[in-house]
């Protein structure tokens, strides 16, 4: 299957939808691609279903009970850097994802997607790529709003890549217990995925200054590793099918 995405034809992806759980994982899913649409003029339109609140990496420093109103912060500040100009909120609890109605969040996302009326939609696979509760309950929501819709759009997973794994992320991984609710995130062959989205330098950059926009969740991570690993690391973005998993 040859990778649907390069960026010569991004722009086949038209407007894209993505749907994530917490602020920070559209940039970790998608961040040079979605800088690449936006650049491009593309809509691009990112939910996101809680404001991390109970996500604090240092309680001394990033005191729970302002961890909301710092992630909003850090995430706004993320999307500028990306370009990406629609966000909305679900406005659910951190960690709680899966006592939601899910009948309720599906209206919700039903809503938007007939607002915005994406061509493509990203978001987790049912394994919520690091296993987390709250990506998996997101997935749900998602998949079944679109299997609900009038609409068409293309639904994607977020996975990483053998190499990127293999070179990168499993070092980060050992280092930082990265994606530390599951012992190995989603890992697919490039010929499997049907989007693999290489960014150029200038991605790169924006991606990097997005993750850096994000000191309560990523500075571990910058102390930890220099930015030309980061970069590498990072450069690959990769989904499959949702008819295809």
């Amino acid at each position: 299957m040859k990778p649907s995405v390069t960026q010569q034809d991004i722009t086949g992806l038209g407007t894209i939808l993505c749907v994530g759980a917490h602020p920070d994982d559209e940039t970790f899913m998608a961040g040079g691609l979605l800088a690449a649409a936006a650049a491009n003029g593309q809509t691009v339109i990112c939910v996101t279903a809680t404001k991390g609140e109970a996500g604090s990496q240092d309680p001394v420093k990033y005191p729970v009970e302002r961890m909301g109103e710092v992630r909003t912060e850090e995430l706004a500040a993320a999307l500028k850097i990306l370009g990406v100009q629609e966000h909305h909120w679900l406005g659910y609890l951190d960690g709680e994802c899966t006592q939601v109605d899910p009948g309720e969040a599906t209206l919700r996302l039903q809503q938007i997607i007939e607002k915005y009326q994406p061509n493509t939609v990203l978001t987790f696979g049912s394994d919520g790529l690091t296993g987390h509760p709250d990506h998996q309950a997101v997935s749900s929501w998602v998949t079944t709003a679109l299997g609900q819709s009038e609409l068409s759009p293309e639904l994607f997973y977020a996975v990483l890549t053998t190499d990127q794994y293999q070179k990168y992320l499993q070092t980060i991984h050992t280092s930082l217990n990265f994606f530390y609710n599951i012992k190995q995130p989603p890992v697919y062959a490039d010929q499997d995925c049907g989007i693999l989205f290489t960014s150029n330098d200038q991605q790169c950059a924006k991606k990097q200054a997005a993750f850096a926009a994000m000191p309560s969740q990523y500075s571990a991570m910058f102390a930890a590793f220099d930015e030309s690993f980061l970069t590498e690391a990072f450069r690959v973005e990769a989904f499959v099918r949702a008819d295809s998993k």
